[in-house]
């Protein structure tokens, strides 16, 4: 087929995707923006990076937005320096610039180079020109693209702040590494090389996660590939071995010097303790009848939250199944052909499967246990099996060309899963039930004047986690001196029960605001009548418990302020 009609396909995807985002959710949600906005206006109000990082290190206190800016001030400020050269250059305000959907922009250019590389490279492999083959290629890299963006971008990731731009950083890494693994010019190499680096560097300083899973992956894709050449099976040329050694050691190294994730990994237990709890995890996710995440979802009120979670489920155990025994079979295979040479990309889905394995283990780490067994990059990983798949298929063997079209009945029905799984997860944030509906921030906007203005003294400001980053994020509409007054909090730490998802009940998380002498608390229509989110690891509490704290405030708090869609309630001390 034409492969103009296929790039019609994905720019009607990357218009629809971007439409939901902007006419349907009206922008980005995600709650965690406002510190990209909070460091841009303090850098430009200083006019230099190092008083921003004391002032904010000064006035970081409660647990509040205010230390969660900190951390990334101190250690991944890029995107906030960005974001002020960029507001300094357009004559437009910061709040404004980070809402830029530049990020956006360029995913749809690397998802396209990364398309092309994939198609291309496994349309060889085809003999006689198949149309059904060619179309099923397309097909699952299309839901891969397609998953992309429901996964990562709608109602989440698409705008002029950290995790905008860090995944600009990830999509061209992943089609560096693409180019690095399916090139055999040497030039070519040492450039793309240079860009990696470049683009590992950048990342040091925008966002934790990528330089310390893509060094994960990096290893785990060598150790493959020494046991592979043990076999006398080279699935890459020794000069790109050579050269994938060194950028290890190097990032390793950089890594060393970026210490973010070291510093909270001390308050941690120790690694060995960590990966055993891990483990433990994994088999009770896998084999239990429940875990601890499922009850954040049961209590979202998200209609499709069984089907939704069954589907995500069976994908990601069928998916290892599926990818252990391809590494095995494709393994066989060429000990069995020994005159054949392995296709380039054959195994490149082992880098990208040991990212996420060092992604959930980093995880896992840091946030002390709150893990679902979950692989991020399922969009890109159900597409790079396609190619030891078809060469199997390719084969003129006809037991191991069975194989193959046992494999590819597999990876038919992984993209059908997946499909599924990713529609049910744009559906989760076009319908308000995920823990940062846009409503919220809608409603809580019509009190966030009132709040600001009357505001004279230091005060805890509670709310859920969309409500108190909205709040948060219109600080940078005031002269800097109120984020020394305002201070926004999540109401986690009052609800959560350490070591579970579990919330507390309604009083105790009332009394545990009065005994650490919160101020306000914010409550809006729209949490009323859904429910109240107060972190990403702890229940959401349903509508009736929130209609409960809503009445233990009215009869111990005063309501200062009622906008219709929004109260503030006031703590008497």
């Amino acid at each position: 087929m034409n492969i103009k009609n296929y790039y019609m396909l994905l720019l009607l995807l990357f218009i629809l995707g971007f439409y939901i985002n902007i006419s349907v959710l009206d922008f980005q949600c995600d709650p965690f923006i406002p510190t990209t906005i909070i460091m841009a206006k303090s850098i430009n109000e200083f006019g230099n990076l190092e008083s921003a990082v004391s002032y904010i290190s000064k006035i970081a206190k409660y647990s509040a937005w205010q230390c969660h800016t900190k951390d990334f001030i101190q250690y991944e400020p890029l995107s906030g320096v960005l974001v002020g050269i960029l507001s300094n250059i357009t004559g437009l305000s910061i709040f404004t610039t980070s809402y830029l959907p530049i990020p956006y922009m360029i995913y749809c250019l690397a998802l396209l180079c990364i398309f092309r590389i994939l198609y291309y490279n496994n349309i060889k492999l085809i003999s006689n020109n198949n149309l059904i083959y060619d179309i099923l290629i397309f097909f699952i890299l299309f839901v891969g693209i397609y998953a992309f963006i429901c996964k990562f971008v709608i109602g989440k990731f698409y705008v002029f702040e950290y995790h905008g731009i860090f995944l600009v950083y990830v999509l061209f890494s992943y089609y560096l590494l693409l180019r690095l693994v399916v090139t055999n010019n040497k030039n070519i190499i040492n450039k793309i090389l240079l860009i990696l680096i470049l683009i590992f560097v950048a990342n040091l300083f925008t966002h934790y996660n990528y330089p310390l899973t893509l060094t994960g992956g990096l290893l785990i894709f060598m150790i493959v590939y020494k046991i592979l050449k043990y076999l006398n099976i080279e699935i890459i040329n020794k000069e790109l071995a050579a050269s994938f050694k060194k950028i290890i050691i190097l990032f390793i190294i950089l890594l060393t010097l970026q210490n973010f994730y070291f510093v909270n990994l001390e308050h941690t237990k120790g690694l060995f303790e960590t990966f055993t709890m891990l483990v433990n995890t994994l088999i009770t996710k896998l084999v239990g009848s429940s875990s601890s995440s499922g009850v954040i979802m049961q209590k979202s009120g998200y209609i499709f939250n069984y089907q939704w979670m069954f589907v995500r489920k069976w994908w990601h155990i069928l998916f290892v199944t599926t990818s252990v025994f391809m590494l095995l079979f494709i393994a066989v295979y060429y000990l069995k052909h020994k005159n054949l040479k392995p296709c380039s990309l054959s195994y490149f889905y082992t880098l990208i499967f040991g990212r996420d394995a060092t992604w959930m283990y980093s995880y896992f780490t840091h946030y002390g246990g709150n893990l679902s067994f979950y692989l991020p990059n399922g969009w890109l990983l159900n597409s790079l099996i396609m190619t030891p798949i078809l060469q199997l298929l390719n084969s003129k063997d006809k037991l191991w060309n069975k194989l193959g079209k046992v494999f590819l009945g597999l990876s038919i029905i992984l993209t059908i899963l997946l499909l599924l799984d990713s529609t049910f997860e744009a559906h989760f944030a076009i319908s308000g039930s995920s823990p940062f509906p846009y409503q919220v921030r809608n409603d809580g906007v019509s009190l966030f004047n009132f709040l600001i203005t009357n505001v004279d003294k230091p005060q805890i400001i509670v709310g859920s986690l969309e409500s108190s980053s909205a709040l948060y994020s219109y600080l940078a509409f005031y002269d800097l001196v109120k984020l020394e007054y305002v201070f926004p909090k999540p109401a986690l730490g009052y609800m959560l029960i350490p070591g579970i998802k579990k919330h507390k009940s309604v009083e105790e998380i009332y009394y545990s605001m009065k005994k650490d002498k919160v101020s306000k608390f914010i409550l809006t229509k729209y949490e009323l009548d859904n429910g109240f989110f107060g972190g990403l690891t702890v229940a959401p509490l349903t509508k009736n418990e929130t209609k409960k704290l809503k009445n233990i405030l009215e009869a111990n708090e005063n309501i200062i302020y009622d906008s219709g869609k929004a109260k503030l309630f006031d703590f008497n001390y």
